[in-house]
Parts: C-alpha cells; sequence; structure tokens
C-alpha cells in the first residue's frame, strides 16, 4: 500500500525507518547475549571449552580458508552494490554532498549491523548449544535473552530487512513494466498522468 501510494519516496523514508529499527535491534540482541552469557570473557571461556575452532575466523571444523572469508565480506561488503534493489537507491541522492555523506553513515551503520549479528551469531553458541537449524539462531536466543515484550521490538528488525528489499523490488519490477513495455510497446505517446495510472495498477 505504501509503495502504491507514495511511490519511490515512500521507499525511501521507510528504507530509512526500517534501517534505524534493524540497527537499534541488532544493538539490544548483542547486548542481551552478552549479558545472559555472563559477560564476553565467560562466553569466550565457554566457546573455547565446546570447541577452540569457535574463537577463530575459519569455523567450527576450522576448515575455511582466509581467501574463503575475506570473499563473504566482500560479496556482502561490495558486491551488494550491484543488486538492482541496491541500485536503485542511488536515484534518491539530493546531491554529491548528500552521497559522500551517505556513503560514511552507511558504511559505520552497515559495518555495525554486520559485526554485532556475526558476534551475536557465536555467542549464542553458549546460550543454544543444540541449535541445529542455522536460520533459527536469531529468532531463538531472541526469545530466550529478552523479555517477551522486547523481543517482539527486536524481531521486528529481520522483517524490516526484508520489507525493505521488497518494497524497493515492488516498485523496481513495476517501473520496469511501464517504462520497458507499456512506454516503448502499448503507447509510446502515453501522457504523464497515464504513465501515473499505470504505475499506480501495475504495482
Amino acid at each position: 500500500v505504501y509503495v502504491i501510494v507514495g511511490g519511490f519516496r515512500a521507499v525511501a523514508v521507510t528504507d530509512a525507518l526500517q534501517g534505524i529499527v534493524m540497527f537499534f535491534g541488532t544493538s539490544i540482541i548483542l547486548i542481551g547475549t552478552i549479558v545472559a552469557g555472563g559477560g564476553i570473557s565467560n562466553i569466550m571461556n565457554d566457546l573455547i571449552s565446546i570447541n577452540p575452532n569457535l574463537v577463530t575466523p575459519f569455523g567450527h571444523e576450522g576448515n575455511l580458508t582466509p581467501a574463503y572469508v575475506s570473499s563473504y565480506w566482500i560479496l556482502v561488503g561490495i558486491g551488494v552494490v550491484a543488486l538492482p534493489q541496491i541500485a536503485v537507491r542511488a536515484m534518491s541522492y539530493k546531491d554529491a554532498k548528500s552521497m559522500h555523506r551517505a556513503l560514511i553513515i552507511s558504511t559505520v551503520v552497515v559495518g555495525f549491523i554486520m559485526l554485532s549479528m556475526h558476534l551475536t551469531g557465536v555467542f549464542a553458541r553458549v546460550i543454544l548449544p543444540n541449535v541445529e537449524v542455522v536460520d533459527q539462531v536469531m529468532p531463538l536466543v531472541t526469545l530466550e535473552v529478552l523479555p517477551p515484550w522486547l523481543a517482539g521490538v527486536v524481531l521486528a528488525a529481520p522483517l524490516a530487512a526484508i520489507m525493505s528489499t521488497v518494497d524497493s523490488l515492488l516498485l523496481l519490477v513495476s517501473s520496469a513494466v511501464v517504462k520497458d513495455v507499456y512506454i516503448n510497446y502499448i503507447k509510446p505517446t502515453a501522457s504523464h498522468k497515464q504513465i501515473k495510472r499505470a504505475s499506480y495498477v501495475v504495482t
């Protein structure tokens, strides 16, 4: 509904709000996990007693190479820039100064979220040692270490991440249909009003 009504501006605004939710949700779950584990020193000692490889960057079996680990960070840190739902957001920069400021802010924010989520995932091994499905770690540790009302707020963070991706993809697909199909093949002489109406309908 908000993409249909607000278009690109709505996506940009809600993405900013969802980013704030993700940032604070990540902070809360990391702090909650550290407190539940009795502090970082206790967590590290417990991890070493479970498996010394858990405190290395090379996996619980110790078989990940430095090149493999680095490739993940390159993929997530640089490769995602080429994704359509990310690239389309470059259209929202007001000017070059805003873009440069955004590069600094987003690097800090995304770096914090990535590092915190990785740490939470590793620290959670102490609190939930028997989790077999990796994708269950975050929701289960959230429910384990936080009071129910706060767990609800924190679990909004992954939903915010999903929404921020889906709304951009929805906008991208509807734009592609209108610009590439409707204007090129169906009605090349369409007025601005007709294009706007077609965008609403397709979205």
